[in-house]
């Protein structure tokens, strides 16, 4: 309980203050999950149309604090494909509830047991619309803080990795020199 205390004291204050390095690696278990909790915390706002909610975790102020360098990069390249495209791109569900639309009820984050100094696995199970959810984080540690590298969400019995997702080309955009319009 008192660490709980802790770590939610140690959120808040960050979460206030808007640090540039939100979560240290030598603060133990609870800093390996904070990205996981803050994300969920945010999805719950959007999903519930809460007033200050609605932002994505994947969007801007929020990609840059819980996504490792390389994931923000497809998360903008994403953006920027559908604002150039004006059509729906590799994102095409929240990837927080395995759909496009869900719920977040009696969720629980644990640290699953292959991890390391560097990466991490983070897994979060919950109830979405009446149906258990897990999602699986890939978490690293880049410049002493750990972030996450990757979203595999669990779709009948098949995983779904975010980050491959993503990785498929793009029939236009700038970034792939060919003008969408």
């Amino acid at each position: 309980m008192k660490t709980r205390r802790i770590f939610l004291t140690a959120l808040t204050v960050w979460a206030l203050l808007g640090t540039a390095d939100p979560i240290r690696a030598d603060d133990g278990i609870p800093v390996l999950i904070a990205p996981v909790q803050e994300s969920y915390h945010l999805t719950g706002l959007m999903l519930s149309g809460t007033a200050g909610g609605g932002v994505a975790p994947w969007r801007l102020p929020y990609r840059d604090k819980l996504f490792s360098k390389a994931l923000a990069a497809l998360f903008q390249r994403d953006e920027t494909y559908q604002e150039e495209s004006g059509t729906m791109g590799h994102l095409d569900v929240n990837p927080f509830v395995s759909g496009q639309a869900g719920e977040v009820k009696d969720l629980h984050i644990a640290v699953a047991g292959n991890s390391s100094d560097r990466q991490a696995d983070v897994i979060a199970t919950f109830q979405s619309l009446g149906r258990p959810q897990t999602v699986r984080f890939q978490m690293i540690l880049e410049n002493g803080v750990w972030r996450i590298d990757d979203i595999i969400d669990r779709v009948e019995d098949r995983d779904y990795s975010l980050a491959e997702q993503f990785d498929q080309p793009y029939p236009c955009g700038s970034f792939m020199h060919k003008p969408c319009r």
